[in-house]
């Protein structure tokens, strides 16, 4: 099932294509590819997911997901996923413009994320489009990120500059604090 199937599907069972829980579900069906879904992978996965035939019975887990989605341990797993879903066939990173896209299905307003949207998105993702130059994004920025969401404050005042961070992070913490974003952030 390719994009136009996918859509097809989404309107059957009441849901925008751009909602995260269709990223949810191919994660589910261990998709491996975005916006394609092989007979074997939709198969395994529905049956995996208790549904009997038809869009109706898809449709009834789709509020499943969504609570799945709000499991920080779940979350995690799927944040994880998108990565390699979300990445052209054969390529080891993700295109800039792609993963800008996925940090605003997965950060942005309306994530069902534990926590929520992020405060500080836009701000990375501004910081990224200056910065970063059209360069693709590595495995471990993308894993890194959501563990600075989850665990640098919002005025960043606890950023550790000496620990494990990708320098990538690093010097959106230092333009932040130049910039007097990271109070701002603290502060809202």
């Amino acid at each position: 099932m390719l994009a136009e199937g996918i859509a097809r599907l989404c309107d059957d069972i009441g849901v925008d294509p751009s909602d995260p829980v269709m990223l949810a579900l191919s994660w589910r069906i261990g998709a491996a590819t975005m916006c394609e879904w092989s007979r074997d992978e939709f198969v395994r996965g529905v049956k995996e997911l208790g549904c009997a035939a038809g869009a109706a019975s898809l449709k009834a887990q789709i509020p499943s997901l969504r609570r799945e989605m709000g499991d920080a341990a779940k979350f995690s797993e799927m944040y994880a996923y998108a990565f390699g879903w979300a990445a052209e066939k054969g390529h080891k990173c993700l295109q800039l413009d792609t993963a800008l896209a996925m940090w605003r299905l997965l950060l942005g307003e309306g994530t069902p994320r534990p926590g929520g949207a992020w405060p500080l998105l836009d701000r990375w993702l501004a910081f990224l489009q200056r910065a970063h130059n059209g360069r693709a994004v590595g495995r471990d920025t993308w894993l890194q990120l959501l563990e600075f969401v989850r665990t640098v404050r919002g005025d960043m005042s606890d950023y550790d500059e000496n620990g494990a961070w990708p320098y990538l992070l690093d010097e959106f913490v230092e333009t932040c604090r130049k910039e007097g974003v990271a109070g701002a952030a603290a502060a809202s």
